[in-house]
């Protein structure tokens, strides 16, 4: 409780600073609880036009900056840089994952709040970083593992990243929040119910505690634990009145 409480504070700061001196200002990277405290203080810090970013669509790690063009005249830009590491023989290379890729990123001495998502593909991985940690991390990361390395950064119109999703199809009787995490996790609505109830899903990003709560076409579930969901579309209502729903689950 006393983190979340220096965290709430800390956000006020910025918010304030930002505000009264006309200069964007930012945090690192925030996780989904993190991010969820600002959603609790929006109310009170809202002339200071808080938004957020990753990097690149449906990122989950996100940076909170303060400040808009309205407000200043000008654009301000995020902090964030985005590096992509490959195998210089990748016929020889391991199968890397997520976890290789952030090990030896923090055995650097980052800490993880520099460090935006990890995605790893199959010929390597983009990896989400501050500005300022963009420089160290090309020259320090030369392997992963036993796997000789090359990490160059990629511009924001260079990057072509397509997170593997697969498609879930089935009915629902609402759209209540349990239940479209019990088709899109395969789990019963009572477990579904526990985890909600355990403060481990956030719909776009915000806690969520209420198991009745209405999804939308295009929210963002995540599961703590289990992984990430989105609700795609509705096609249409059966006779019985069941809807037929695409969601869409990020493997």
């Amino acid at each position: 409780m006393d983190t979340e409480i220096l965290l709430k504070n800390r956000i006020r700061e910025l918010a304030e600073k930002s505000y009264q001196q006309s200069v964007y200002m930012h945090t690192f990277f925030l996780t989904l609880s993190e991010q969820s405290l600002y959603y609790t203080i929006e109310r009170e810090i809202f002339y200071a036009h808080g938004t957020f970013s990753g990097g690149y669509e449906d990122a989950e790690r996100k940076v909170l900056m303060f400040g808009s063009e309205e407000l200043f005249g000008y654009t301000g830009d995020f902090p964030i840089s985005c590096l992509r590491i490959q195998s210089l023989a990748p016929k020889f290379s391991e199968v890397l994952t997520h976890r290789d890729y952030l090990g030896a990123i923090l055995n650097l001495g980052i800490e993880r709040e520099c460090i935006g998502d990890i995605l790893v593909e199959n010929s390597g991985a983009y990896v989400f970083c501050m500005d300022n940690m963009l420089e160290f991390l090309q020259q320090n990361i030369t392997k992963i593992k036993h796997t000789l390395v090359n990490a160059t950064r990629v511009e924001p119109d260079e990057i072509c990243i397509q997170q593997k999703r697969k498609p879930i199809e089935g009915f629902l009787a609402s759209f209540r929040l349990d239940t479209v995490i019990s088709l899109g996790f395969g789990m019963s609505r009572k477990e579904s119910i526990t985890f909600i109830k355990n403060k481990r899903v956030f719909v776009n990003g915000r806690l969520t505690e209420t198991a009745g709560k209405t999804v939308s076409e295009g929210d963002i579930i995540s599961v703590r634990g289990k992984g990430k969901i989105k609700f795609e579309k509705v096609r249409g209502q059966s006779k019985k009145g069941r809807f037929s729903v695409l969601l869409y689950q990020y493997i």
